[in-house]
């Protein structure tokens, strides 16, 4: 039998608004966890998560997919054009964004959806894994010089760009999503970690695998101890931690 320990944590930081939304959903056997990050000043970072991650959690409970990769692709098209359509007051288009992540796990299967820097880590044994990739310029960066198409020298001079984002919900046209096809197996002890980018931008993975001994809530606050006393200045921040337990 497999039960599964949850517990997050979301604040605002130094920030004016929190522009993080998120939601956990549990279900026999299953749980689903989603983590967006907006983007896009005043207002439409805020109004673009919360809308991407409404969208994903009330599409889930409506209809108990259980094929989840199709249920993922068919779903995040139809976010992504809603977070572009976003309007302001006099109509025009906002251009607000938000990243994404997302985390259905069904009886010990793990499935994922990633949009954006937002991050999903495992922690087995002691390693902490991150099963993410950044959607940003570093991976176009990496791509081109490990394909020969960029040398190292315009590798180096492209590098401060490297955290600029590729792919985000709202564009006009999708550039990348990532989704598990074959799902990941877990077993008793490992632990699963979504995250907008606050948290490791203010710890390291070192110090966040430090962090996820004992029980979901107690790494939760350990976390947030140790983001409190960083040196870096408190981002918007928030991540979900689940614990999976197998009895019997």
């Amino acid at each position: 039998m497999i039960r599964y320990d949850i517990a997050y944590s979301s604040v605002i930081g130094e920030r004016k608004e929190q522009q993080d939304s998120f939601e956990v959903r549990t279900r026999e056997g299953v749980t689903f966890a989603v983590v967006c990050d907006g983007l896009g000043g005043h207002r439409g970072g805020a109004l673009a998560s919360r809308l991407a991650a409404d969208m994903l959690t009330k599409s889930f409970e409506e209809s108990c997919p259980k094929d989840i990769p199709s249920f993922f692709a068919e779903n995040v098209r139809a976010i992504n054009d809603a977070v572009y359509d976003i309007r302001c007051d006099d109509g025009s288009r906002m251009g607000a964004g938000t990243t994404m992540v997302c985390a259905v796990i069904d009886s010990g299967k793990l499935y994922r959806m990633s949009v954006g820097d937002s991050r999903i880590y495992l922690f087995r044994d002691g390693q902490l894994m991150q099963l993410t990739v950044d959607h940003n310029y570093l991976l176009v960066l990496d791509n081109g010089l490990a394909s020969g198409r960029i040398t190292q020298e315009e590798y180096d001079s492209e590098y401060y760009k490297g955290s600029s984002l590729i792919s985000v919900l709202g564009m006009d046209e999708l550039v990348r999503v990532d989704i598990n096809t074959k799902p990941l197996e877990l077993v008793g002890g490992d632990v699963l970690i979504l995250m907008s980018d606050g948290l490791y931008k203010a710890l390291d993975d070192d110090e966040i695998a430090q962090c996820l001994s004992g029980d979901a809530q107690s790494c939760c606050d350990e976390l947030m101890r140790r983001i409190e006393k960083s040196k870096f200045p408190l981002d918007n921040t928030t991540f979900i931690v689940e614990r999976i337990i197998t009895e019997g």
